[in-house]
C-alpha cells in the first residue's frame, strides 16, 4: 500500500512539473491518497565529460528520434498497449519541441551576423529527385511569355541581385588572405 501510495505521488508531482503535461509511463499507477515524500536528492549520473555532447541540441534531437523510430517499430511489429502509444506520442511532442528550440536559436544565430533574411514572395517550384533543371511543356507555354517573365524579372530584381553579387565577391576576396594562412 505505501509502494502505490508513494508511486501515484511522484507520478501525480511530475505530471505537474511537466511541460508537456505528460509521464513517460506505459501505464500510470492507481491514484491513491498522496503520501509525504522524504527530501529528494538531485545529481547527475553521465560522466562530466561526456555530459556536454549529450546536452547538445543536435544530439538530443537525434537521440529523440532515434527513440522515437524504434518505438514506432515496435508498434507497427505488434499489438501494443495504450500507453506504449502514448509513449509515442509524448516522444512526438518533445521532438517537435526540441526541433522549435533549435530552429529558433539556429536564427537567432544568423541574425547576429546578418541584418536581414531574404524569402522568396512567390512560390517556388520544386523538383522531383533526379531532376537537374524545370521542364516546362512548350505547348503550354510559348518561348515569348517566357521571355517576357525574365525581362521583369531582371527589371524589378536585377539591380537589387548586382549588389548582392558584388558585395559577395568583394567578400569572397577579402577572405583570400585568411584562407592562404
Amino acid at each position: 500500500m505505501i509502494m502505490t501510495a508513494s508511486q501515484s505521488t511522484v507520478y501525480q508531482k511530475l505530471l505537474r512539473e511537466s511541460k508537456l503535461n505528460a509521464v513517460l509511463n506505459e501505464k500510470p499507477p492507481p491514484k491513491t491518497a498522496l503520501f509525504k515524500l522524504p527530501k529528494d536528492y538531485r545529481g547527475r549520473i553521465i560522466p562530466d565529460d561526456i555530459y556536454p555532447v549529450r546536452k547538445h541540441p543536435d544530439i538530443r534531437i537525434a537521440r529523440r528520434a532515434n527513440t522515437i523510430a524504434s518505438l514506432a517499430r515496435v508498434i507497427s511489429e505488434r499489438k501494443v498497449s495504450k500507453g506504449l502509444r502514448r509513449t509515442l506520442l509524448t516522444q512526438a511532442r518533445r521532438l517537435e519541441e526540441l526541433a522549435a528550440e533549435r530552429l529558433k536559436d539556429g536564427f537567432a544565430e544568423y541574425f547576429l551576423q546578418y541584418d536581414a533574411l531574404l524569402t522568396p514572395v512567390l512560390p517556388t517550384p520544386s523538383f522531383k529527385h533526379g531532376q537537374q533543371e524545370l521542364e516546362i511543356n512548350e505547348q503550354t507555354l510559348s518561348f515569348v511569355p517566357k521571355l517576357i517573365v525574365v525581362g521583369i524579372c531582371l527589371a524589378l530584381f536585377g539591380g537589387a541581385i548586382l549588389v548582392l553579387l558584388a558585395d559577395f565577391t568583394r567578400d569572397m576576396f577579402a577572405r583570400i588572405p585568411d584562407l592562404v594562412k
